[in-house]
């Protein structure tokens, strides 16, 4: 079955990052000539979910009153097995909102409309 699904471009959700079971932190390393590196597990994206985040993510208020998140780099590299050099460090802020880590539900984007207004998911 083939369905192109609409995507709100202007939702916004007031959350904390970090305290719902769907945040899920995507982490890329790369080295000052930009080549992607693996982690200490083989990989070159590390997912970090609910409740590691916290182990590395804080919610923080600034002397303005605004709410940040703070993030001790030098904690995630080394969890990566990353301890000496100069690394780049990529973060994407992910909710998992649909599919499942179930491979039989498991879902991907096929494609995304030139006026980014909607996506075509498939299984």
């Amino acid at each position: 079955m083939d369905k192109t699904f609409p995507l709100c471009l202007n939702e916004k959700e007031d959350a904390d990052f970090g305290e719902c079971h769907q945040d899920v932190l995507e982490v890329s390393v790369y080295d000052i000539n930009n080549n992607f590196l693996q982690n200490k597990n083989g990989k070159n994206v590390a997912y970090i979910k609910m409740p590691d985040i916290k182990t590395y993510v804080y919610n923080v208020t600034n002397r303005n009153g605004i709410r940040e998140l703070a993030i001790d780099a030098e904690k995630l590299l080394n969890s990566l097995g990353f301890y000496e050099g100069i690394f780049k460090l990529q973060l994407n802020f992910v909710k998992n909102k649909i599919g499942s880590e179930n491979e039989i539900e498991r879902v991907w984007i096929q494609e995304i409309s030139p006026t980014r207004e909607e996506i075509r998911i498939l299984p």
